[in-house]
């Protein structure tokens, strides 16, 4: 057997520094800083933010809801007692109305508009020469545990009386 010598021409010599390259095992780079596992780390991974906001959100989206239905009640008990102290007044200043026709009025108004409205009502009369005054007081309900706000509500009016005229005998 004859053995042919190799050849040495530029192509065959390209040739064989294209293979003997490709057969050398290359280590990986590096990653770089601020990666794990070649995913950067911090800037642009967003992965379950949405999440953390949500829980960030709820609890402040429900507290807002939560003062505003407590708000709407306190206004209610406000004009619950507001109503029962003005019919109340106009009740008491008629010509020729009983003493406690003034807090009747009152009480039925607040049976009315319901025990809800306006929680442990008092009704206050104040009967003067000239004028008559009603307050009505209570709290409003409350959805906040240790908040219970009070409500006050005053109507006050001139007594009807028949005056005579100057002209009469």
């Amino acid at each position: 057997m004859t053995r042919i010598a190799p050849s040495t021409s530029p192509t065959a010599q390209v040739r064989r520094k294209a293979t003997s390259h490709a057969r050398r095992r290359v280590p990986p780079a590096a990653p770089p800083r601020g990666t794990i596992r070649g995913r950067r780390v911090g800037v642009g991974d967003d992965r379950g933010a949405s999440a953390a906001q949500l829980a960030l959100v709820t609890p402040l989206f429900m507290l807002l809801l939560l003062l505003i239905v407590q708000v709407v009640l306190v206004e209610r008990a406000h004009q619950v007692a507001a109503s029962a102290a003005r019919q109340a007044t106009d009740a008491a200043r008629a010509r020729g109305a009983a003493p406690d026709a003034g807090q009747a009025r009152a009480q039925l108004v607040l049976d009315q508009l319901g025990p809800a409205g306006l929680l442990h009502p008092t009704v206050t009369l104040d009967a003067g020469p000239d004028t008559v005054t009603v307050t009505v007081s209570g709290q409003a309900p409350s959805l906040i545990p240790g908040l219970h706000p009070t409500i006050t509500a005053r109507s006050a009016g001139v007594l009807e009386r028949l005056r005579p005229t100057q002209d009469t005998p």
